[in-house]
């Protein structure tokens, strides 16, 4: 069996297992990597000397919250102080994706954006998750569930009649892309939270 093959469920995976993927997401965006490491992905998760918030999430189990030790599974972990630049370029320079999801960006104590995570590695692809997109008028709005759900348009469902025929008739969407990749060997991509949920609950 690989060094680094996955096991889930009596089945091994290694269908990812060319890939290395850093993931700083919170609790928002833990449960996409967990899956890259399912299919045999090598991922490795930062967090800061106190751990994500993730880490805190109820409901708690003995020791930290229950959904985080469901879903990193299948992932490696390392902790990064803001001074540990060096070391974080180097994962940088042998990741292919770099995943986050906080706002603002986790990238920021270490003086990294974007740009400057491209010039280390011209081929990584950064992945962005945020509610509203990482640039807009809204791109500064908080988003919770409630919020998500109320904009996507679950919670019309939840009303009377009319609302649930007005929401019938919304159109059909997918997950989108909010700023177009650029069109060299690496990109930056952000996905909008409201309407991947949007495609979710659209019926005919």
């Amino acid at each position: 069996m690989p060094h680094n093959a996955r096991v889930f469920e009596g089945c091994v995976s290694t269908m990812l297992d060319p890939y290395r993927v850093l993931d700083f997401t919170d609790e928002r965006g833990e449960l996409s990597l967990m899956l890259l490491g399912d299919l045999g992905a090598d991922v490795i998760r930062v967090e800061p000397p106190e751990g994500r918030v993730a880490r805190r999430v109820p409901p708690s189990g003995p020791s930290e919250s229950l959904s985080f030790q469901a879903f990193n599974r299948n992932k490696r972990s390392i902790v990064l102080h803001n001074g540990d630049r060096d070391v974080l370029e180097s994962l940088v320079r042998s990741a292919d994706f770099l995943f986050e999801s906080a706002w603002p960006s986790t990238l920021a104590p270490f003086r990294l954006d974007p740009e400057v995570v491209r010039t280390i590695n011209p081929h990584i692809v950064h992945v962005r998750v945020s509610p509203f997109g990482s640039d807009g008028p809204s791109a500064d709005y908080l988003g919770n569930d409630l919020v998500i759900a109320a904009m996507g348009g679950l919670v019309s469902l939840q009303g009377p009649a009319i609302a649930r025929r007005s929401a019938s008739a919304s159109p059909r969407f997918g997950a989108i892309r909010v700023r177009k990749p650029r069109t060299g060997p690496s990109s930056t991509t952000s996905f909008l939270w409201l309407v991947v949920l949007t495609g979710s609950w659209c019926s005919d």
